[in-house]
């Protein structure tokens, strides 16, 4: 119905990004990146179009294409919580402890009654970093 939909009025950005909501929800990233494509090229600035296409970018590995449009969406929209969730993930699964702890505090910050396990995830990160630290100075890399 929504392509049926989409024929009809294919400026209308809302019906791609239900399509390709749809689309993610059954793990079908490439066809939901797609209709995230088309409704951002109608409406370039809507954060949740381009948080869901990013969560769709990140879950088909390209996370350079999911961080920016992270960012994209928290300048819009500076109170995205879920946004600094899923940066704090990307970082975290790069190893960029330093700016996965920044992420994953800026969402705690934001809502903790959402992420009320982050204080825990914040402690093991940081004990990660400063073993990775403190790895690199005994190994004499550190300038």
């Amino acid at each position: 119905m929504l392509t049926e939909a989409i024929d009809d009025a294919p400026s209308n950005p809302w019906l791609f990004a239900r399509r390709g909501f749809l689309h993610r929800r059954r793990e079908k990233w490439t066809n939901a990146i797609a209709d995230f494509d088309a409704a951002l090229a109608v409406k370039p600035n809507a954060p949740s179009v381009l948080f869901f296409r990013g969560t769709c970018l990140a879950m088909a590995g390209d996370f350079d294409r999911a961080i920016s449009d992270f960012e994209q969406c928290l300048r819009l929209q500076p109170d995205a919580a879920d946004a600094y969730c899923e940066l704090g993930a990307i970082h975290s699964f790069r190893g960029d402890l330093v700016r996965a702890i920044e992420a994953y505090g800026k969402a705690f910050e934001l809502n903790p009654t959402k992420y009320p396990g982050f204080p825990d995830v914040l402690i093991e990160l940081r004990r990660e970093l400063e073993v990775s630290v403190g790895t690199i100075a005994a190994d004499g890399d550190a300038t």
